[in-house]
């Protein structure tokens, strides 16, 4: 909701300026331009209102702001604090052997009140906006009613009695209600001018108007745009009925629109009246009217450019420092205690210019290398105040910063500080003694430093960021990594209910948990775990090199991640426990110790009751993660004497290979739509198979048709293959999406599909038998064609993934040993006590098998409409007429099928097929705009059915030979003479639309002196036709028909 509100305010803020503009150019030019013109500027202050901020174009000439004020004087109320006196910032010098050190005063207690103003504002907003839409609806629904029994003159033309002034009602089909008071003599003028409102749409602009308006009635400004907006549309009706009028008509027209006045009770947002508003000043210009200037449109176009190009747009830092991947390169540095080439690097990427514009600021550089990690900060220093943060300036400097550490191999972090002369700066205030800046750590992939063209496309994802608005940076204290958690964002995060497997793992990317992991070279995972009496949380860090082992960590991501686990207690009320494990490519695993809820150094009780608490907690866990040690009641276990059974096996690859693909991205939307990812399907754009998101593969492929799907499920089916229990987490995070190709459930589906097409890929889409075991249980079921897992909650502290087994016709079950199970019908009458040997015919009756009540493995069947088929019908010389042929469909052909899109073919590209599935109604497959085809189905007629296509361009060349035969033996051939002749009426033919009912019992094969031969059938009764390839049909007239007999010597009679 912030986010949303905070968009809002940014674009009601520069559509206000907008509309300032196009008042002052409608002030200037009202009198001489015209008033249709006019009317259309106000759809620059429209389209700022609807168009994203990530679509807005950037322009070097922009006068919008970097960050709006009112967005900004939002963020201040989110984060006000009181100020923070400081000591003066050092004099910077161009280099030193540490950062520049800021040490606050203690702070100043927090101003609650304005802080909570600003949680309350989002919803003051909705409020608002609610009450507009529902005075617009119930506005609407009055005067329909009160106009029910309004008396129907003509057309769309009705006369009312409850009104004093015309107007036009309605959206889809807008009526004209005239008052009883309008007399005969004005009538004419009223329904014109009504009439013009029609034709130029304004009964749906005005109420599209308002819409927008009901979104920022916060704005005033906007409110006098709505209102001149009315006036300008009555204007330009005013100009439109009277276009070819003469004096009298004006006066005729003056004199209905005095009389018409509206009255003050008339609705202000659907209707649009005639004489609505300014009367005085319309009357003047009826009377006044003359033809607009030339001069006067030529200033308002310049004008619409103008605010175009400088209040639609955004500023553009594209001119500030270069981003030339080649000329970076070259620049590289080993070393960044290295000054000049680290100054270098800097001003190559423009940040000397970065300061914050319009004001008078100073540009220094620190190098801190005493001590490792090593960073650079980038200092400014302004004369007055530090400007208000513009995040779209900081983003900037956070993806400049990235590109900085991938050229400088040992800088391993990157801050930038601004200081004020009156003591501000951008320090994020926090109740820890550390000053915490913005912060960036390498983010680079290992290509990044490799080469040019590596560091190139890590420019280019960064610039993706950029217009994405995602840029990441943190605030930290530089040399050592604090991250900056917050209470305010995190209490809202608290999970008080059972433990939940989705909600553990929002908490380990909410709390940094992945990045902090990511950033060491590890996966990080959690899990619900329960031991005798009491339920916990376990993480678990795989190291994604295979060489490395369960006992290697560093000490400080271990310290921090201790600190993380005291985190997930205060957010889990029900969690007892946190442990954090670390399991190698052997399956090797180490504990590191283990937090308890109840037996803690930290007040955990406290923190799970309130923010105060919450924040009490991360200042206290903040102070020790500085000082190396979280406290004492984290038991460490040096020896690893309690590694958690349950450890999931590591997800480096059979061989130990390093896994390159995170679950998720940075912001990711856990979305299932193509358009939340940016997705766009080009060949020539393919996603980076070996390291995208396996979110962001995710949606691909449930968006995507034909190869692009192909391709990502075959990603997907090796991620799975490797780490078949996260690729399954993440999935069963979408349950509850819809399948964005109506296949139901996006999980369900999803999990499906890679089961179906793992299987498929090892049995060529044939069933197969299976093996399960469990404890006392043992079986075998035939005929199964996919498999996916299920996960079955028995209560709040048990739960496990059982199989799912889809099988299909004949399916039998083998009992090996099962004694004391049970098959489960339906119905308890139909349930089968289970003994070792049994064999039993799996039919819909059956629903799964176990134990108790509680299922241990489920059926699924294959219904008779997943049996499918393809009818094709061609032309052939031996029948002399359309044959059918029908090719039996693999499951893994229908789901192709259904899931393209299919082609419209152009001319002679034709074809004849349809699917059949029982159960379900026959889809034709023509290639008309009705009836496109897939293109599998283009295949399987091409490969399989033996499917031709000829075209009329196809006869050009030079011609040599041409054979005519008849189906029984008859062989004519055509003199050489009259191969022009043919050869034109071959290329000149024109195509029927698909097969002709004409009996077709000859081929025509012509040769041509490059070796090339065409076949094409000819019709053989009256029909002046031939069909090109094995469907399309071609028509030559009739005397082209009788000629073509001659050149070949048959007798047309016969």
């Amino acid at each position: 909701m912030d986010k949303l509100f905070d968009t809002v305010l940014e674009l009601s803020w520069q559509a206000g300026l907008i509309a300032l503009a196009v008042m002052a150019v409608r002030l200037v030019l009202r009198k001489k331009a015209s008033r249709r013109a006019l009317c259309m500027l106000w759809a620059l202050v429209a389209l700022r209102l609807l168009l994203p901020v990530s679509l807005t174009v950037e322009s070097p000439v922009s006068l919008q702001a970097e960050e709006a004020p009112v967005s900004r004087a939002y963020h201040a109320m989110q984060e006000a604090r009181t100020s923070v006196p400081e000591e003066a910032a050092p004099a910077p010098a161009e280099s030193s052997g540490a950062a520049a050190a800021v040490v606050p005063a203690e702070p100043a207690a927090e101003p609650v009140k304005l802080r909570t103003f600003a949680r309350w504002l989002p919803w003051i907003w909705v409020i608002g906006m609610g009450c507009m839409a529902a005075y617009m609806l119930l506005s609407f629904i009055w005067m329909r009613l009160t106009l029910r029994r309004a008396e129907h003159i003509r057309d769309n033309v009705y006369r009312c009695t409850q009104w004093s002034t015309p107007f036009v009602l309605g959206t889809i089909a807008p009526c004209i209600y005239v008052p009883e008071s309008v007399s005969e003599e004005d009538l004419p003028q009223v329904l014109a001018h009504e009439r013009c409102h029609i034709r130029r749409w304004d009964h749906v602009v005005k109420p599209f108007a308002f819409l927008l308006l009901a979104v920022n009635w916060f704005n005033p400004v906007l409110w006098a745009a709505y209102v001149l907006l009315g006036r300008d549309m009555e204007n330009a009706c005013d100009e439109m009925a009277l276009k070819n009028a003469d004096a009298a008509q004006r006066a005729a027209y003056s004199r209905a629109l005095v009389s018409c006045a509206a009255q003050p009770k008339m609705a202000a947002v659907c209707p649009l009246a005639f004489g609505e508003v300014a009367v005085k000043e319309r009357v003047k210009n009826v009377l006044g009217y003359k033809k607009p200037a030339i001069w006067a449109a030529v200033i308002l176009a310049a004008a619409a450019v103008v605010i175009g190009v400088c209040l639609l747009t955004k500023p553009s830092y594209k001119n500030v420092g270069t981003l030339d991947a080649e000329k970076l390169f070259a620049l590289r540095t080993p070393y960044v205690d290295n000054n000049s080439a680290v100054g270098a690097i800097l001003d190559a990427l423009g940040f000397r210019e970065l300061g914050s514009s319009g004001a008078d600021y100073g540009y220094a550089v620190h190098l801190s290398t005493d001590r490792e990690p090593m960073g650079i900060t980038v200092l400014y220093t302004y004369e007055g105040a530090v400007p208000q943060r513009s995040e779209e300036r900081y983003r900037q400097i956070a993806m400049r910063g990235y590109i900085a550490l991938a050229l400088i191999d040992n800088a391993e972090w990157f801050s930038w500080q601004e200081h004020g002369a009156d003591g501000t700066s951008n320090k994020a205030d926090s109740t820890v003694s550390d000053s915490l800046y913005p912060i960036v750590y390498p983010g680079y992939p290992d290509t990044a430093r490799e080469s040019a063209e590596g560091l190139q496309a890590y420019i280019n994802m960064l610039q993706q960021w950029m217009k994405d608005g995602v840029v990441p940076y943190a605030y930290g204290s530089g040399e050592r990594d604090v991250w900056a958690w917050n209470a305010d964002r995190l209490d809202e995060y608290r999970w008080k209910w059972g433990l939940s497997e989705a909600a553990l793992y929002d908490d380990v990317m909410r709390l940094g948990m992945q990045t902090r992991a990511s950033m060491a070279g590890y996966d990080c995972r959690s899990q619900i775990t329960t031991e005798e009496d009491s339920t916990g949380v376990d993480v678990f860090l795989y190291p994604m090199r295979g060489d490395a082992t369960a006992e290697e960590i560093d000490g400080e991501l271990a310290t921090w991640m201790r600190g993380a686990l005291h985190m997930m207690l205060a957010l889990n009320d029900k969690a007892q426990w946190a442990r954090f494990s670390t399991v190698d490519a052997d399956n090797g695993a180490h504990c590191w110790g283990r937090a308890f809820a109840d037996a803690s150094a930290y007040d955990i009780a406290g923190a799970r009751e309130s923010r105060e608490g919450l924040e009490k907690l991360i200042k206290a866990l903040k102070d020790d993660i500085e000082r190396g040690q979280v406290g004492e009641s984290f038991a460490m276990m040096e020896d690893g004497a309690e590694v958690p059974s349950a450890a999931p096996a590591s997800p480096l690859g059979t061989n130990g290979e390093s896994i390159k693909w995170p679950v998720t991205q940075y912001n990711d939307p856990h979305s299932v739509k193509a358009e939340d990812y940016k997705i766009v399907y080009d060949a020539e754009k393919l996603p980076d198979w070996d390291t995208c998101a396996l979110s962001y593969l995710c949606a691909y492929y449930l968006n995507a048709d034909g190869a692009y799907a192909e391709g990502a499920m075959d990603v997907l089916a090796q991620r799975y293959s490797q780490l078949p229990q996260q690729v399954r987490r993440y999935i069963w995070t979408l349950s509850g999406q819809a399948d964005p190709r109506g296949n139901g459930d996006a999980a369900e589906a999803l999990l499906a599909d890679i089961s179906w097409y793992i299987t498929s890929q090892l049995t060529g889409g044939m069933p197969v038998t299976v093996s399960y075991e469990k404890d006392q249980l043992s079986i075998a079921v035939t005929q199964v064609y996919s498999v996916v897992y299920r996960t079955v909650k028995y209560d709040e502290n048990y739960s496990e993934d059982i199989p799912v087994y889809k099988v299909g016709s004949g399916a039998q079950l083998s009992v090996i040993k099962g004694e004391g199970w049970t098959l489960y019908g339906r119905y308890s009458s139909e349930n089968v006590s289970l003994h070792d040997g049994d064999v039993i015919d799996l039919t819909e009756q059956y629903v799964g098998l176990g134990m108790d009540g509680q299922y241990a493995v489920r059926f699924q069947y294959r219904s008779a409409a997943e049996t499918a088929e393809l009818e094709v019908y061609q032309i052939t010389w031996e029948v002399g007429d359309s044959t059918k042929q029908v090719v039996p469909l693999t499951e893994e052909q229908v789901q192709a099928i259904q899931s393209e899109k299919g082609l419209v073919q152009p001319e002679w590209y034709q074809v004849c097929a349809t699917l059949h599935r029982s159960g379900e109604d026959d889809v034709r497959y023509w290639g008309t705009a009705d009836y496109p085809v897939p293109p599998t189905v283009l295949k399987i007629l091409t490969e399989q059915c033996g499917y031709t296509f000829v075209t009329p361009e196809d006869f050009r060349g030079n011609m040599t030979s041409a054979k005519l035969e008849f189906y029984g033996g008859e062989t004519y051939t055509a003199a050489k003479a009259d191969l022009p002749a043919l050869q034109k009426m071959l290329t000149n033919a024109r195509a029927y639309g698909g097969a002709s009912s004409c009996g077709f019992g000859a081929k025509l094969t012509v040769t041509f002196d490059d070796g090339r031969t065409v076949s094409v059938l000819k019709g053989t009764d009256s029909c002046a036709s031939f069909t090109f390839g094995s469907w399309n049909s071609a028509m030559v007239s009739d005397s082209e028909n009788r000629q073509f007999w001659q050149m070949f010597g048959v007798p047309f009679e016969g």
